[in-house]
C-alpha cells in the first residue's frame, strides 16, 4: 500500500515536470492570462480614436456656431438672439441644445483685446466600455468620456471700398427714382445724409449702403458711419497749375475746338468751354486743365488717354458764368496717372468752385470708360449711362460728390479691386464680420 501511494506520488511529480519542460500550448495559456488586458487596451485604443473623431466632429460645429452666433450679435447687439442662432447651426451638424453652450462678452485671446468676444463650448458625454476592464471608468469616474469643444470668434472692422460717396446731409443725398433699369454689381455706397431706393431693383445689386441719415428702402444697410471728404488734403488745390488766361471775359468766350486726331492736350491751360468733335487721342500723360469752361464731346466721338488728369478750375471774371463740368455725351476713356500729385484722379473739379459745378446726363448717349477717381465734391449729380473701366486701365473707379440721383438706365460694371495699381486709395466704409480667434 505504501509502495502504491510513492507510486503515484512519483506519477504525479513525473506529470508536472514534463509538462513544465514540454513549451508545447504555452502561447495558448499566456494568450488566456492576457486576454483581458489585451482586450482593455485594444478597446482602449478603439474608443480613444471614436472620442477624438467626436472631437473633430465637435470643433466644427463649434467653429461654425460661433460665427452664426457673432454674427447675429452684430446684427442684433445687445440682444440674446445670438444663443439660438448658435444651437441652431450646432444642430445641423447632429448635437442637441443641452450639448451647446453659447456666450457673449468673453475676454479675447491674444493678440486680440477687449471682453467682445463669443465663445461657444460643445460638450457631450461617450460610455465608457472595454477600457473598464483595466479599471478606467471615464471623466472622473463617471462611466462616460466628456469630450469637450470650444470655438471663439470677435467682431473686427473689416473695409470696404465705395464707388459712390456723397457728402451731402439732405433729404435724397443719394436717390433713385422709380423706374430706371439699375445695375450696380457689387458697386458700395456711402452717404451723409438720406437715401433713397424706389422702384424695382432700384438697389441695383449694390453690394452694400452705409447711410448715415435715413435710409428708404436702400439694401442691404450695411453702417451709418458720418462720412467726411477723405481727399481734402491728399489733393489740394494748390497743386493745380496756375492761372494763364488772364481775368478779362473774352479771353474765354471763344473756347477751343479739337476736330480729331492726336494731341498734346496737357501743353497749356484750355480758357474756356473744350469742345471735341471727333475722335482724339491725348498725345501724352499729364494735366489738362480747363479754366472756366466745360469739357463737350459730341455722341458718337470718344476722347482717349492714359496717364491722364482733366481738371476744371477757375477764378471769379466779371461778366462770365462758365459751368465747370465734364461732358454729358460721348466716350471719356481714359485712365488716371499712377503717380504723382494727381495719382489716380482722373476728373477733378475745383474744391473751391460753388457755382457752375453740378452735372446731369440723360438718355444713353454717354459713355465713362474711365479708371480712377472723379472728384466733383460739390457738384449735384443726375446720372445716367454705363460706366466701365479705360481701355487698357485697372478695374478702379469712384466718384466722390454732394449728391448722386439716378433718373435713367444706369450700369456700373467697375468696381475697386485695381485700384492700387491704379494709383488710388479708394475710399472706405466698414463693415463689422466675425472672425474667428480660437
Amino acid at each position: 500500500m505504501e509502495f502504491g501511494n510513492k507510486s503515484i506520488g512519483s506519477g504525479v511529480w513525473n506529470l508536472l515536470r514534463r509538462y513544465l519542460r514540454d513549451k508545447r500550448g504555452s502561447i495558448a495559456t499566456m494568450t488566456v492570462l492576457l486576454i483581458v488586458p489585451l482586450t482593455a487596451i485594444l478597446g482602449l485604443g478603439t474608443e480613444a480614436g471614436t472620442w477624438y473623431l467626436i472631437q473633430r466632429s465637435e470643433q466644427n460645429a463649434a467653429d461654425s456656431a460661433v460665427l452664426a452666433a457673432a454674427q447675429n450679435g452684430i446684427i442684433n447687439p445687445g440682444g440674446t438672439t445670438y444663443i439660438n442662432e448658435g444651437k441652431q447651426v450646432a444642430a445641423n451638424f447632429g448635437y442637441l441644445a443641452s450639448e451647446v453652450t453659447p456666450v457673449n462678452n468673453q475676454t479675447c485671446p491674444s493678440p486680440y483685446s477687449g471682453s467682445g468676444c463669443y465663445k461657444v463650448t460643445i460638450t457631450r458625454n461617450v460610455p465608457v466600455n472595454l477600457p473598464r476592464l483595466v479599471g478606467y471608468r471615464g471623466t472622473n469616474g463617471s462611466g462616460a468620456q466628456t469630450v469637450v469643444a470650444i470655438a471663439m470668434a470677435a467682431s473686427i472692422d473689416y473695409p470696404i471700398s465705395d464707388c459712390i460717396t456723397s457728402l451731402g446731409s439732405g433729404s435724397d443725398t443719394y436717390r433713385v427714382d422709380g423706374g430706371p433699369s439699375v445695375v450696380l454689381n457689387g458697386c458700395s455706397i456711402s452717404t451723409n445724409g438720406d437715401a433713397k431706393c424706389a422702384g424695382n431693383n432700384s438697389s441695383g445689386g449694390a453690394a452694400y449702403f452705409f447711410v448715415h441719415g435715413n435710409n428708404n428702402g436702400c439694401t442691404p444697410l450695411a453702417g451709418s458711419a458720418a462720412v467726411t471728404d477723405p481727399y481734402t488734403t491728399t489733393y489740394p488745390p494748390t497743386n493745380i497749375p496756375g492761372n494763364t488766361c488772364g481775368s478779362n471775359a473774352s479771353s474765354y468766350t471763344a473756347g477751343t475746338t479739337i476736330t480729331g486726331g492726336t494731341v498734346d492736350v496737357t501743353a497749356h491751360h484750355y480758357c474756356g468751354n473744350v469742345n471735341i468733335t471727333g475722335n482724339v487721342t491725348a498725345s501724352t500723360g499729364g494735366v489738362m486743365v480747363i479754366e472756366n469752361g466745360s469739357l463737350n464731346i459730341s455722341s458718337g466721338v470718344t476722347f482717349t488717354g492714359a496717364g491722364l488728369t482733366i481738371i476744371f478750375t477757375g477764378q471769379t471774371v466779371a461778366g462770365l458764368s462758365p459751368s465747370h463740368t465734364p461732358s454729358s455725351s460721348g466716350t471719356l476713356d481714359i485712365s488716371a496717372p499712377t503717380s504723382g500729385n494727381w495719382s489716380g484722379v482722373a476728373l477733378y473739379q475745383d474744391p473751391r468752385l460753388t457755382t457752375g459745378v453740378d452735372w446731369s446726363s440723360s438718355g444713353s448717349s454717354l459713355t465713362w470708360d474711365i479708371t480712377g477717381l472723379i472728384y466733383m465734391p460739390n457738384s449735384n449729380i443726375l446720372f445716367s449711362g454705363d460706366i466701365n473701366r479705360a481701355s487698357g486701365g485697372a478695374d478702379c473707379f469712384s466718384i466722390v460728390d454732394t449728391t448722386f440721383r439716378i433718373n435713367g438706365n444706369v450700369t456700373i460694371t467697375e468696381q475697386q479691386t485695381g485700384c492700387h495699381s491704379a494709383g488710388l486709395n479708394p475710399p472706405t466704409s466698414f463693415i463689422k464680420r466675425a472672425i474667428l480667434v480660437l
